[in-house]
């Protein structure tokens, strides 16, 4: 380069080698005074005279990939970077998902091969695969949420069936399975405060449908002796039941069901209809307010009785105490006046057929066997064919002679009427009888 004599000094010139008096601000800024009349010297001397700005050598690699092709404003940069304003805002969407660093950059391709070296351990590999992020997250407050475990039990459908495969590796004992097979949850639970209530036993009795029939059919594994399977099977229970109620009023026999052994089978002949009050019945036992009781010597006598109704045992003593004392001297004089009595007695027409008149007592029926023959027939047998037959007639023409009886026996007996030429007739109207016997 050469320059005009009559423009910059020449080196014969003192000024030539003048010490430069430009300052750091001027020489940045090209506003120091009468730079254009700068000799070449004067040039080399101010840019000697600049701060040396560099970077390590190792950066070298990284500056040969910044590329610039417009003014940038390196300070607004960097305030930009500080405050992270420029953000997102690149033209590739795939890169997006990946650029959660805020990175500015052109190079998407370069980000599905992450040359930007960001790496994890290989062993991480297989569990960063299942992490898919659909959406803009914010990892400081994801990671404050989990140590404060205010996320709880919030997941998704995807996650939701992962626990159910059990892809999170979540173990138990291996004995505890079959357990845990049989543990169903529909819905959100909180295992605290079902381990609280489970510990203070306030969820009681209170237990769903399908519960209740595992119940009936044992599937939750409460087993007895098996000796007593026969007794349980005869154990009802058809509505709640406080078992801790029953505990107590058994040990304190409220229930009053004790009775020796050897009382079983009498036990067994008590049947019971209705409500009763077994300590009433207890205490009018003892007083035997009932007037059950007889000597030993009656048991036959009591066989004898049988009751087909409800009798008022108290009216019927009461009736029994009113009886007269001399009632059995009264019946024996009465006995001793009956054979005086007629045990049967009766008044037939003769006409065929004979007609037994309704004043009759203790006849069965009158028959006539022919002319003048009649059958009686006795409705309560005599004790013995002794007995006296008092006989009378009703003959207007004055036709009978006589009326006689025959063949006596304890069931009836025979009657007879004749005329004057002794001959069997029925010319008489009617005829009376009266039976006695002695039963003295």
């Amino acid at each position: 380069m050469t320059f005009s004599s009559d423009t910059y000094p020449t080196p014969d010139d003192p000024s030539y080698f003048a010490p430069i008096s430009v300052t750091q601000a001027e020489a940045e800024a090209g506003t120091e005074v009468d730079i254009r009349s700068w000799s070449p010297e004067r040039v080399k001397q101010a840019v000697t005279s600049l701060d040396a700005v560099g970077y390590p050598a190792a950066d070298s690699t990284k500056v040969g990939f910044i590329s610039i092709t417009q003014a940038v404003d390196l300070d607004a940069i960097e305030t930009a970077v500080t405050a992270n304003t420029a953000k997102v805002s690149y033209t590739d969407a795939s890169a997006v998902t990946a650029n959660t660093a805020k990175v500015s950059y052109t190079d998407a391709s370069a980000v599905a091969l992450n040359t930007a070296k960001l790496t994890y351990p290989a062993g991480d590999a297989t569990k960063m695969g299942h992490i898919s992020i659909t959406q803009a997250v914010d990892l400081d407050t994801i990671e404050t949420n989990a140590a404060a475990n205010t996320a709880k039990i919030s997941y998704s459908t995807a996650a939701s069936d992962a626990v159910a495969l059990n892809t999170a590796k979540l173990t138990y004992p291996a004995a505890d399975a079959t357990k845990v097979g049989h543990i169903s949850v529909t819905q959100a639970v909180d295992l605290d405060s079902i381990e609280t209530a489970s510990a203070a036993n306030t969820a009681k009795v209170s237990y769903s449908t399908a519960a209740s029939d595992a119940v009936a059919l044992n599937t939750a594994k409460l087993t007895y002796p098996a000796g007593d399977a026969t007794k349980m099977g005869h154990i009802s229970v058809t509505q709640a039941v406080d078992l801790d109620a029953i505990e107590t009023a058994s040990a304190a026999n409220t229930a009053k069901v004790t009775y020796p052994s050897a009382d079983s089978t009498k036990v067994g002949f008590v049947s019971v209809t209705q409500a009763v009050d077994l300590d009433t019945m207890e205490s009018n036992i003892a007083t035997n307010n009932a007037k059950t009781t007889y000597p030993p010597a009656d048991g036959t006598k009591v066989g004898h009785i049988s009751v087909t109704q409800a009798v008022d045992l108290d009216a019927i003593e009461t009736a029994v105490a009113a009886v007269p004392s001399d009632t059995a001297t009264r019946l024996a004089a009465l006995e001793a006046k009956m054979q005086f009595l007629p045990k049967a007695f009766g008044r037939f027409t003769t006409a065929d057929p004979a007609v037994l008149l309704g004043t009759s007592y203790n006849i069965t029926s009158v028959t006539r066997a022919g002319a003048g023959q009649y059958a009686v027939v006795l409705d309560t047998d005599m004790t013995t064919a002794n007995y006296t037959i008092v006989l009378g007639y009703e003959d207007s023409t004055a036709t009978i002679q006589m009326v006689m009886t025959s063949s006596h026996a304890t069931t009836g007996f025979n009657i007879g009427i004749r005329d004057a030429s002794n001959a069997l007739s029925d010319a008489s109207e009617s005829v009376s009888f009266a039976v006695y016997e002695n039963n003295t």
